[in-house]
């Protein structure tokens, strides 16, 4: 499947990387347990030397069946002939990449823009520039309060800032393309000091900021900046790095040296942890998804309230649906892996569990026939949340994850729906003029 997609210049089919995703957690699994690639930096990460050989049947059993299911999407979208006019990705723009430049020029994006903007240099004149460069605990300072934070608004901004980040980037890149200068100073603004903040929280989102503006530059760019975009996919790689060593230095006890100046002082650093076990630490940390899945099958007696598992699915923050007065009944596998979507909906009962694994196969049919018809640049913007969804999903709960599925899953209906709209208007101008025609010589007219 994957040999097949690639020839078709398909790399970024839904069903492809969540097939690939799912594949990947699979053999780290396999590699780590069955082979004995065992290092002291994966046994301090789980806490505990628990060998999950007793439910790795169950576990490959069930992530060969993900795989299936993104093969099985992927055939739906065989006959899917591509949109009139558009080209395969990394060759040309598609035509609707022209509604994302005038989706991200409309005075609505540049009001959400300016606004945006104006937030976070409020945030940059309030925060605690020290808590930023220094903390001790782990996610201390993902705590507005932690951060001098207090104004409600601000403390919202805090809390998304990485994602603000996210959206920043591959907007500056689209306004930098259409030389508007202003926009994309402010846009770069955001993403650099979400950035930053990014790596002083020790997320990971700071690595998706540089791979989301790479992959809209060569989307995009009619003129292939491969060196460029090669310098960017290295960065993040790098940057991945500096955020995992962090992470395996306190990977016991959770105290430690987080923040902008410990992760400067470990990228100065990464030759020496390179060779201390943090590439395969860190292949781990982002495959890791089969262990959480062997820890929740191994367990029993895991309850969750029904007003937790309702709300783990809605698309709305806790501060509409009350989700923050349910959040501390979360089960986790230790203080730095929680369960993931599978091992959550698993823990909720056989009805949830089929739900979620029914609704993403839909997901993946409708994503995938969307991407084959409209690849491209605009396509990619729509896609994005998914793709970050598929990626989550393995290590994180449905909480922080789902809402990003709905959101690529609206976001394609709507424009889908516009799309047909859009084509019955034209099929009715072109029988309108025989209609008027015949209206004007009426019913006894000869024709000549």
């Amino acid at each position: 499947m994957c040999l097949a997609m690639a020839r078709k210049k398909d790399f970024l089919s839904p069903a492809m990387l969540f097939s690939l995703a799912a594949a990947m957690s699979l053999v780290v699994f396999y590699v780590v347990e069955y082979l004995g690639v065992y290092p002291a930096v994966i046994r301090s990460y789980w806490q505990v030397r628990r060998s999950f050989q007793g439910t790795g049947v169950s576990v490959a059993g069930f992530y060969a069946a993900l795989v299936s299911m993104g093969f099985l999407a992927n055939l739906s979208t065989t006959r899917i002939k591509p949109y009139a006019g558009s080209r395969p990705l990394f060759l040309r723009k598609s035509p609707a990449d022209k509604f994302l430049f005038k989706l991200t020029s409309s005075p609505f994006a540049i009001f959400g823009l300016v606004l945006l903007f104006s937030f976070v240099l409020l945030h940059l004149f309030t925060v605690d520039h020290s808590a930023i460069l220094h903390y001790r605990q782990y996610l201390q300072i993902r705590n507005p309060a932690e951060a001098g934070i207090h104004n409600p608004v601000l403390a919202a901004v805090h809390v998304n800032l990485p994602l603000m980040a996210c959206l920043a980037g591959p907007m500056a890149v689209i306004y930098f393309l259409r030389r508007r200068m202003v926009l994309c100073l402010l846009a770069g603004f955001v993403l650099a000091y979400g950035f930053i903040i990014s790596v002083s929280f020790g997320s990971r989102f700071a690595v998706l900021q540089l791979l989301a503006i790479a992959l809209m530059l060569h989307v995009l760019s009619r003129r292939k900046r491969y060196i460029l975009v090669f310098t960017l996919v290295t960065s993040a790689v790098l940057v991945y790095g500096v955020l995992i060593s962090l992470r395996l230095a306190a990977a016991v006890t959770a105290i430690g040296d987080f923040g902008l100046l410990p992760s400067l002082q470990a990228a100065a650093h990464l030759p020496q942890l390179f060779f201390e076990g943090m590439p395969l630490f860190a292949v781990f940390n982002f495959f890791g998804g089969a262990f959480v899945m062997a820890d929740a099958f191994g367990r029993a007696g895991l309850a969750y309230p029904v007003a937790y598992k309702l709300l783990s699915f809605s698309p709305f923050p806790s501060m509409i649906d009350g989700f923050g007065h349910v959040r501390h009944l979360e089960h986790r596998v230790n203080m730095f892996a929680p369960f993931s979507n599978f091992a959550e909906a698993y823990h909720f009962g056989p009805g949830y569990f089929v739900a979620l694994l029914l609704i993403l196969f839909v997901s993946l049919i409708i994503l995938s026939r969307f991407w084959q018809r409209y690849r491209g640049g605009f396509a990619f913007f729509l896609l994005a949340p998914a793709y970050f969804m598929f990626l989550r999903m393995h290590l994180y709960p449905l909480r922080g994850t789902f809402r990003w599925l709905l959101a690529s899953l609206v976001a394609v209906v709507v424009f889908e729906t516009l799309m047909l709209l859009a084509s019955t208007q034209q099929a009715r101008g072109r029988l309108k003029p025989i209609s008027s025609r015949t209206q004007a010589e009426g019913p006894g007219s000869d024709s000549p």
